[in-house]
């Protein structure tokens, strides 16, 4: 299997989005997975902290696979900085792993 991903639905570059908003995760495969396949994600901090820890991705169109992550603003769970997210997919015994780097900023911080 030829694994294509990962990408972020960010617009911008680098890829940045707003704290408390929604990031989404999105891989890329070359061919759908097979049944007893999986395709997980896991987002880390900037300290290698895991906010989502190998949660299954959401099959959007054969072979596109997304996971929504919200963010949380004003508490302690998330915080401004750089994260990184990898994409796991696990298909006849092998792993393939991808990742992709975003930032989170923190838009109240200016007022």
């Amino acid at each position: 299997m030829y694994v294509s991903f990962i990408k972020s639905k960010a617009t911008l570059y680098p890829k940045i989005y707003t704290l408390g908003g929604v990031v989404v995760i999105e891989a890329v495969l070359e061919e759908p997975i097979e049944s007893g396949d999986t395709i997980n994600v896991r987002i880390e901090d900037m300290w290698d902290r895991a906010k989502v820890d190998n949660l299954a991705m959401t099959e959007v169109t054969p072979g596109v696979y997304r996971y929504y992550w919200q963010t949380v603003v004003g508490g302690i769970t998330d915080e401004a900085g750089t994260y990184q997210a990898f994409v796991s997919v696990v298909s006849d015994g092998n792993t393939y792993v991808d990742h992709s780097m975003f930032e989170l900023v923190n838009t109240m911080e200016n007022l």
